[in-house]
C-alpha cells in the first residue's frame, strides 16, 4: 500500500517522491510504554519520524554528578539515526518507548541510506533536523539543574506543557493539556525527591500556575505563561 501523505500534514517534506520510492515507508503506531526501539538490538534498523503523541528515552545517563534529563521526542522529530549512519554496524544506544500513543513514519534504514545519492535533499533535511535539535537538549539540562527549585520546576513544567500540547492536541488548542509524566519522573529530570516534588506542585497550584485533579496535573495555555514569567523573574 502506498503511503497517503494527505493525511498527515507533517509529511509535506516527501511531497515530490514518487509513488514507488514511497512503498518501503509505512505508517505504524504503539501504546504507552511500547518500544519503539530498544538498547543493544542490532540488525534492522529503522529510522521513525514521530506524527502523533511523544516518546521518551526510558533509561538516564550520569552527566556531571546528576541524571541526565530524558528529552521527550514530539511531532516533527526524527528518532534512530545514529547507528544507522555509523560507519561500522552499531548495536542501539538507547531505549526509546512511548509515552502516550504514537503514530509515527517507519522508515527502513537501508532505505534512509540510499537517500544519500538518489533523494540527497530528503537525506540531508532530515540530518539537518536532527542536528538542530542539539542545542535544546542542552539548554533543557542547564535549566533544569538551577538550584532555584521553584524556578527550575516552573521551567520544566512549561516544557513538558510545550511536548504533550504539541504531541496530543491539534494546532490552535487552548484547553487543559495533561501532563503524562509522574512525580517520581519530574524529580528525576530536576534532581529532586519526590517530597520536593509535592511541595512545588502545591507552591504552583496554590499561585494558578498548575492545576490538580485525582492526582493529575493540567497546564492551559495562560497557565503555562505565568509557569514561563516565574522562570523568566
Amino acid at each position: 500500500m502506498v503511503l497517503d501523505l494527505n493525511k498527515y500534514p507533517s509529511l509535506t517534506w516527501l511531497t515530490p517522491t514518487p509513488p514507488e520510492e514511497l512503498r518501503p515507508l509505512e505508517i505504524v503506531h504503539f501504546k504507552p510504554r511500547e518500544h519503539l526501539m530498544r538498547e543493544g538490538e542490532i540488525g534492522r534498523m529503522h529510522l521513525y519520524f514521530i506524527l502523533e503523541g511523544v516518546c521518551v528515552n526510558d533509561i538516564e545517563y550520569p552527566q556531571d554528578g546528576r541524571l541526565f534529563v530524558a528529552r521527550k521526542v514530539v511531532p516533527g522529530e526524527f528518532i534512530g539515526i545514529q547507528e544507522i549512519i555509523a560507519s561500522s554496524p552499531e548495536r542501539r544506544v538507547t531505549s526509546v518507548a512511548a509515552k502516550t500513543p504514537v503514530a509515527a513514519l517507519q522508515i527502513p534504514g537501508t532505505e534512509f541510506l540510499r537517500w544519500q545519492v538518489s533523494r540527497p535533499e530528503l537525506y540531508n533535511f532530515i540530518i539537518h533536523s536532527v542536528l538542530s535539535l542539539h542545542f535544546d537538549v542542552r539548554t533543557l539540562n542547564v535549566n533544569c539543574a538551577a538550584k532555584d527549585t521553584l524556578k527550575s520546576g516552573a521551567y520544566y513544567l512549561h516544557y513538558l506543557y510545550g511536548v504533550y500540547a504539541k504531541g496530543c492536541h491539534q494546532p490552535g488548542y487552548e484547553g487543559p493539556v495533561r501532563i503524562w509524566d509522574t512525580r517520581q519522573e519530574i524529580g528525576v529530570a530536576l534532581s529532586r525527591d519526590v517530597r520536593s516534588v509535592d511541595r512545588l506542585i502545591s507552591t504552583l497550584r496554590s499561585r494558578g500556575g498548575i492545576s490538580v485533579s485525582a492526582g493529575k496535573i493540567t497546564i492551559t495555555r495562560s497557565q503555562a505563561q505565568q509557569l514561563y514569567d516565574l522562570w523568566a523573574l
